[in-house]
């Protein structure tokens, strides 16, 4: 899907082995039955037997931090909703090797996961029935029975209407395809529940490799749109809901070139470090991109912010 020239030494490093979007072999995406774990229930997802993850690189930033209308305003910080957008209709990094991102596939990838689900809960009554699904009266066309279940909210979005600011009409322009994954505050645990603190469960990385100082008190305005990043992202599994289901997202790592035209930064690190980055053109170097299985490991033992 994404364009080969985007390989790099590591990748083939079993240690730090990573799907890339061009490697997906959609056959190899399986979908369990609901499992309770707590107040929550769950749909597995796997890729090849294992919790799926991909890396997404060179992707186009359009958006990260909540939003700053009144309502949201009024929300103590982290209960707040934290956003991390991708601005699928770019198709071009020159920050990475061939100039090419991996912003449309990406898309294409989310639409084709969220398809193949909903073929899966069609393809038997016992699923459609452990599924919650329900079979309707005969279609008098086709002669076929029609499934009701309920809903996937989807990750991206396309052709959405544009708001005049003042009027909230809509303008007549859209904005590009996007792709929205939700940053989630770091807890910790204490005698009587779990509190949140002002950290993110994303690691954020300069080209270099070194951490950036991004929290939920200053991620507004830390990430201008148009940075460019290397996404690694988990989505071991479907929350199912009350009418709705929703795929469980870890934004596990993202590797950035922050874009500031206001003033000289070096991507908004501010410690020292002699680690190179791995794959943006012009800083060079041979390291390893992080595992995010470690990380993985702990989030799947939260299930209290889905």
């Amino acid at each position: 899907m994404s364009n080969s020239s985007f390989s790099s030494r590591f990748s083939n490093r079993r240690r730090n082995a990573v799907n890339r979007l061009d490697d997906f072999d959609f056959d190899q995406i399986k979908f369990g039955m609901p499992t309770k774990k707590g107040p929550q229930t769950f749909i597995p997802v796997t890729y090849k037997g294992k919790p799926l993850k991909f890396q997404a690189r060179g992707v186009s930033i359009g958006f990260v931090g909540h939003s700053t209308k009144k309502d949201a305003m009024d929300t103590p910080l982290l209960d707040r909703n934290f956003y991390f957008s991708i601005n699928a209709g770019i198709d071009e990094c020159p920050e990475m090797p061939g100039n090419v991102c991996d912003g449309p596939s990406l898309f294409e990838f989310h639409k084709a996961i969220e398809n193949k689900f909903k073929e899966y809960i069609k393809s038997s009554k016992e699923v459609a029935n452990k599924m919650k699904a329900t079979y309707k009266a005969r279609d008098e066309e086709t002669g076929k029975q029609k499934l009701k279940y309920k809903s996937l909210i989807p990750l991206w979005s396309d052709s959405t209407p544009i708001l005049d600011r003042e009027t909230e009409e809509e303008t007549g322009e859209f904005y590009p395809p996007s792709i929205m994954y939700k940053l989630r505050p770091s807890t910790v645990s204490e005698k009587g529940g779990v509190t949140k603190v002002d950290s993110f469960t994303t690691t954020f990385k300069d080209r270099r490799g070194r951490e950036l100082p991004i929290k939920p008190s200053n991620v507004n305005g830390s990430i201008p749109r148009g940075s460019f990043g290397i996404l690694n992202v988990s989505m071991p599994r479907i929350w199912i809901g009350a009418q709705q289901l929703k795929f469980t997202v870890y934004l596990n790592d993202a590797k950035l070139v922050i874009v500031d035209t206001t003033e000289e930064t070096d991507d908004f690190a501010d410690v020292e470090s002699d680690s190179d980055g791995d794959d943006f053109k012009e800083e060079g170097g041979t390291d390893d991109v992080d595992d995010p299985d470690a990380e993985l490991d702990a989030l799947e033992g939260e299930l209290g912010d889905i």
